[in-house]
């Protein structure tokens, strides 16, 4: 089985799991222990107190380039890929769906914020990262010419098998990650290596991402391959009938990757 696919439906979780990382102020610049790091996004956000929350994602699916200069290197013009544009709801505490607003594209699935391990934030983010992972702090680093906290999470026996141990790089005034690296050892023992930045924007008083790129490296491949998407169209507090956390997913995606259905559908 192509665990790329897999992959993909993984990348597609950091997207969902980051961009409502929130500000905060610069009195807890001092934060010294990892967990108040993490809870320091986590009250910000909770401090927004934010009813319901949609915005739309256009992302890049298909995108390689170059990983050097290795034979058979190939690189497909961005402009020219391949798109997937999905609005995604969000109604608090922790009810979550979206909807593809693009055509559909084989083989990729946009990935659920409500598939086991993934992080979206509300106001069960911050249980769920200290249950799931260990986390520690490494020495700060600059990133972007900022000051950067860096953690490592690594998870947890017990914690869900898609979860891998993750590098975030988290600015020392906003709190927010900007940069964020994971490990992936596939079935076939192929390490797979992502790193990605989000970049951020004052949003109607909420500092939230604007868009971000992230880029996958399989270690028997010669490709990078590279997604990015785009953030827009936020709205807040606003009505959502019921209908929009009816999640979609492609048929058969389940049987396809020969992985059990989480919703046993």
């Amino acid at each position: 089985m192509d665990k790329k696919r897999s992959v993909k439906g993984y990348l597609a979780l950091i997207a969902v799991a980051l961009i409502c990382v929130p500000a905060v102020s610069r009195a807890q610049t001092k934060t010294k222990l990892p967990e108040d790091i993490v809870k320091a996004i986590y009250d910000k956000f909770i401090s927004y107190d934010i009813k319901t929350m949609t915005y739309d994602e256009t992302r890049v699916t298909s995108h390689e380039q170059t990983g050097g200069k290795q034979p058979g290197s190939m690189k497909i013009d961005p402009m020219n890929t391949a798109t997937l544009k999905t609005r995604y709801f969000f109604q608090a505490p922790d009810k979550h769906g979206y909807r593809v607003i693009s055509a559909p594209i084989e083989n990729y699935w946009a990935g659920s914020p409500n598939q086991p391990g993934a992080l979206p934030m509300d106001r069960n983010w911050l249980d769920k990262v200290l249950k799931w992972f260990d986390i520690h702090r490494a020495p700060d680093e600059s990133y972007r010419n900022v000051k950067c906290h860096k953690l490592v999470l690594i998870p947890k026996p017990g914690a869900p098998e898609n979860l891998y141990t993750m590098t975030w790089y988290v600015d020392s005034v906003n709190f927010v990650v900007l940069k964020f690296v994971f490990m992936i050892r596939d079935a076939n023992n192929r390490n797979i290596r992502s790193s990605g930045e989000l970049f951020y924007e004052n949003i109607n008083g909420r500092y939230l991402a604007s868009n971000a790129t992230w880029r996958t490296k399989v270690s028997i491949l010669p490709y990078i391959f590279v997604h990015k998407s785009v953030f827009d169209n936020y709205s807040f507090n606003m009505p959502l009938d019921e209908s929009v956390f009816q999640e979609e997913f492609p048929a058969k995606w389940f049987e396809a990757l020969d992985e059990p259905n989480p919703y046993g559908k």
